[in-house]
């Protein structure tokens, strides 16, 4: 259909917005798995409750108005969505990848946000104002996630990518048999260490950073979690 009228702008915009919803709700799942960081994957279910509201707002709108969506395909959310699955095929699971999937995460709000306000802004000059009240809604969700987002970010999500090689080097095996003992030194301590290991460990340092940037449930599958904060003590 050719798009001659505002109507019939509003028409595309509202049809290919419900289509990039639906490829949100396949995709959000995948990401939810893909993360390491427990508040990015709560992030990611959270917002997939949200998207599948979000469809349920258009339906309404549908409804109200009596206007016809088109069948479409979103060709941008498409290679948005495309570009996640590069990530999840080239980056190993990790503090990386956590990185990587707010950022891919944010273009997707991003993308959504402009929309909507486009929509928005259509639907007054159309003097829908039902239909604008029911997108402005949809608009600050979508607003609220790319905040939780950043605030991940912020908070660990970017900083444990950036740490993660630090991290890497902090781990150093130490030899504990029955009472604790302070990380070695020097990785000559460690391997003299190892030549007869006990128990290994990792620094306190690191166990630190690592249950304070994932959280001790994520690391209870690696390291034993009484031993850890016995460790710590």
């Amino acid at each position: 259909m050719a798009r001659k009228t505002v109507e019939d702008l509003f028409i595309h915009e509202l049809s290919d917005v419900y289509s990039a919803e639906k490829q949100i709700t396949k995709a959000l799942p995948r990401l939810a798995r893909a993360a390491t960081n427990p508040l990015l994957a709560e992030a990611f279910t959270s917002h997939l409750e949200e998207t599948q509201g979000q469809i349920e707002r258009i339906d309404q709108l549908v409804e109200l108005t009596g206007l016809k969506l088109k069948r479409m395909k979103c060709v941008a959310m498409e290679g948005l969505v495309e570009e996640s699955k590069e990530l999840l095929d080239e980056i190993d699971k990790g503090a990386v990848l956590d990185a990587a999937l707010i950022g891919a995460a944010q273009k997707v709000e991003h993308y959504e946000i402009a929309s909507y306000g486009t929509l928005i802004a259509m639907a007054k000059h159309l003097k829908l104002d039902d239909a604008a009240a029911l997108l402005e809604a949809t608009l600050a969700e979508e607003k609220g996630a790319d905040e939780k987002l950043s605030k991940i970010a912020e908070q660990g999500g970017n900083q444990a990518a950036t740490l993660e090689k630090k991290i890497k080097i902090q781990i150093e095996a130490v030899r504990t048999p029955r009472r604790l003992s302070l990380p070695w030194r020097s990785f000559s301590q460690a391997d003299r260490a190892l030549s007869k290991p006990d128990t290994l460990w990792i620094s306190g340092a690191a166990v630190a950073l690592l249950l304070d940037l994932y959280g001790p449930s994520h690391w209870n599958t690696k390291i034993d979690d009484h031993r850890c904060r016995s460790f710590l003590r």
